[in-house]
């Protein structure tokens, strides 16, 4: 099972400079607690601009570059998306794929679910959530937090 989770401001950014352009403590434990002991994967890019290791989770990163992967902690680094779908999509174990940019556009067609936390201002940025068609997908949970709020869309 293939999940996109993702956090988008009210101008669908979700970057500056390689961050998020926002620091809002409560969608960051949300992020943890929907991800501990789970796999999760991300594009390199995004592993570097991590501050620290991702503690209790499978970390997998998608990248060209397999040498420059270092950090402290699981890392199992693929080289291939086709690798990771035929893996992913033939289980009912979750792969959630945490950016950036570029993964999740490739990733959104594979994708059986979407997590989208909404932040309701807007930021400056450089780094948007690819457009998809919300008509393809159902809301499975709906959650209104006090700093933003989070739907689980299922594919239909």
């Amino acid at each position: 099972m293939i999940i996109l989770m993702v956090a988008i401001s009210k101008n669908n950014i979700i970057g500056k400079n390689g961050r998020m352009p926002w620091h809002i403590p409560e969608e960051l434990q949300f992020f943890k607690e929907k991800t501990w002991n789970q796999n999760i994967l991300m594009g390199r890019k995004t592993w570097e601009n991590i501050p620290s290791s991702l503690e209790n989770r499978n970390v997998y990163v998608l990248t060209h570059h397999e040498a420059n992967i270092h950090k402290q902690g699981y890392v199992k680094v693929y080289t291939d998306i086709e690798d990771i779908i035929k893996t992913w999509q033939a289980t009912d174990e979750k792969l959630i794929i945490c950016g950036g940019a570029e993964i999740y556009k490739q990733f959104l067609p594979y994708a059986d679910e979407l997590w989208v936390s909404y932040i309701p201002k807007c930021y400056r940025g450089d780094t948007y959530f690819p457009e998809f068609d919300k008509n393809c997908y159902s809301i499975k949970e709906y959650q209104n937090k006090n700093q933003f709020q989070f739907s689980c869309y299922v594919k239909k």
